[in-house]
């Protein structure tokens, strides 16, 4: 199977690009093929222009030039800058980096060609460029208009060679690739087969057709993520016992009549079948999926209030230190004036503070942990666990999942 191949099938990638690419984890033509462009890293040729047509009313535009001249200085206050001035056909602009900026826009060698991105505004002798951001071009990129992307890289590799090997894999992509949805949904829901959302993410006929390849691989991944966690789900019915819980007690309800907003009418009915769930004796898999700010943590906090009042304990795991205290203070908000303790377990605490912890855990004298992987630790131990919460859960492995359920 060619998508199995590595990538040094494909022309122009030896043994050293083989390794560079391999620092991006790409290994396989597939790999390459699901490499896709940074987030919203797209040059748009199509919509570049020339100096001497910028509107110099603080807007913010972009155009191609090539560098002329790089200098430091400074301004008013003493604040230092570098200047890039930059030229086309039609006359010269200058660029004004500052802070952490700087040191990229002095690594500029004249005659660089650059797409720029930029507030323009009038200056003393040229037009002046603020909150700039550059991206370098190849001396043959832009010819054609058209929309191109830009991919992260690695090593000595350049925005052409990864365009060129991308280009080979779709060639190779169109005679067979396998399609990952059953065709009766990528029917219903109106979506483009695999093949066109692959080429249109890499190379966009237009932006709505990469709108539509973006909303296809955001569906696929949801799709696949939610059958295999109903594979899982009949599979855990099938084969183990859940926790019973009892019918929304006093505690879940002074909660939800505490909370500083009124549940909107999706929020109710993910609440209603997920409570319904926790009192069937059958092991509750579910995701709740949804933008960020639309009320997941609150759904979660009636959840473990719900594990709580029947007298068990329930943890919620994230990926960063960072995130689980954000997540420590909301619950604190919702859950902690009703008499929820609640603890939380990170890897930088210190050691006297840890030990006191997970003591009280295996006690049972905290309710609700919050924590990041150090959740998983060997010497964690609950003293009745019933109810587990893994945020962003795509950030964790199967098997890390797999063990704070067992």
């Amino acid at each position: 199977m060619w998508w199995k191949e590595p990538v040094t099938t494909l022309k122009g990638v030896g043994v050293k690009k083989a390794a560079e690419l391999a620092a991006l984890n790409i290994f396989s033509v597939g790999d390459l093929l699901e490499f896709y462009p940074r987030q919203g890293a797209y040059l748009d040729y199509a919509k570049l222009k020339k100096i001497k047509e910028l509107d110099v009313d603080n807007s913010k535009q972009i155009f191609k030039a090539t560098v002329y001249q790089v200098k430091n200085g400074y301004g008013a206050s003493r604040r230092s800058y570098t200047s890039v001035t930059v030229r086309d056909e039609t006359g010269y602009a200058t660029l004004y980096f500052f802070g952490g900026q700087r040191y990229k826009a002095q690594k500029l060698k004249p005659d660089t060609m650059l797409q720029i991105t930029g507030r323009v505004r009038q200056g003393r002798t040229t037009k002046s460029i603020s909150e700039v951001d550059v991206q370098p071009l190849e001396q043959d990129e832009g010819k054609t208009p058209g929309i191109v992307p830009v991919y992260a890289l690695s090593g000595n590799l350049t925005q052409k060679n990864l365009r060129t090997w991308v280009s080979e894999a779709l060639r190779l992509a169109a005679k067979d690739l396998p399609e990952s949805l059953p065709a009766k949904v990528v029917s219903q829901c109106n979506l483009p087969d695999r093949y066109t959302a692959l080429k249109n993410i890499h190379f966009p006929e237009s932006w709505e057709a990469l709108r539509r390849a973006k909303q296809r691989f955001v569906f696929e991944e949801l799709f696949l993520l939610q059958c295999g966690l109903l594979y899982y789900r009949q599979q855990s019915h099938d084969n183990r016992e859940g926790i019973k819980h009892a019918a929304d007690g006093t505690l879940v309800k002074d909660v939800m009549q505490g909370l500083p907003f009124e549940l909107t009418a999706a929020q109710q009915q993910a609440w209603r079948e997920i409570s319904l769930d926790m009192q069937d004796k059958k092991p509750m898999h579910r995701i709740l999926q949804g933008d960020v700010g639309s009320g997941k943590t609150v759904i979660s906090a009636l959840a473990l209030a719900k594990a709580v009042e029947n007298g068990y304990q329930g943890c919620i795991m994230v990926p960063t230190e960072i995130l689980a205290a954000q997540h420590f203070e909301t619950l604190e908000q919702y859950l902690q004036p009703y008499g929820v303790r609640i603890a939380l377990l990170t890897g930088g605490m210190r050691a006297k503070a840890r030990r006191e912890l997970l003591l009280n855990l295996e006690l049972g004298l905290v309710d609700v942990v919050v924590g990041t992987h150090a959740l998983l630790e060997e010497d964690v131990r609950f003293a009745n666990l019933s109810l587990t919460v893994t945020d962003e859960q795509h950030r964790f492995g199967v098997e890390q999942r797999a063990r704070l359920s067992n």
